[in-house]
């Protein structure tokens, strides 16, 4: 004789899935080093070695105005023998791919995919930068091991 299980549902429902969302500020690392644009390249540049890091957000009264990486340093400055005591805001990329606080998981690594990038500065309302998205970071989170994996895809 067989035993009759309860209805259970196999399908979260709506309500129940927008409770499942991960958001970016879920999992995003928080209190970022950044840099101001009137900043030397001499002077990033040693702070990237001293962080062991390849990029920073560059921040004007706290809101973000772009990203200086090594690479920067290299092609902008070295490459054009440029003088390392050039301002980093002229030679930062100030169009910066970012997300916003709010924005949840998937659409952060659709955002990576898209714009093959390891790591997305993260903005609220106002444009203050409010945090940062690296991969790791995307990997240590709740997210499901196929947007995981997902978001190592087409980002080298």
């Amino acid at each position: 004789m067989k035993t009759q299980r309860p209805n259970q549902q196999h399908a979260p429902r709506a309500k129940e899935r927008e409770q499942q969302k991960i958001y970016v500020r879920d999992f995003m690392t928080e209190n970022v080093s950044f840099v101001q644009p009137s900043e030397t390249v001499r002077d990033v540049a040693k702070r990237l070695t001293q962080l062991d890091v390849g990029s920073l957000p560059v921040c004007d009264e706290g809101r973000l105005v772009g990203m200086i990486t090594d690479r920067d340093i290299v092609v902008r400055v070295v490459a054009e023998d440029r003088n390392v005591s050039a301002a980093v805001g002229d030679i930062m990329t100030a169009d910066v791919v970012s997300a916003h606080d709010t924005d949840d998981v998937a659409s952060v690594v659709k955002r990576m995919q898209e714009y093959e990038v390891r790591r997305i500065p993260v903005v609220n309302d106002d444009n203050e930068l409010v945090g940062i998205v690296a991969l790791a970071d995307l990997a240590r989170s709740n997210a499901s091991a196929g947007l995981k994996a997902k978001g190592l895809e087409g980002v080298s």
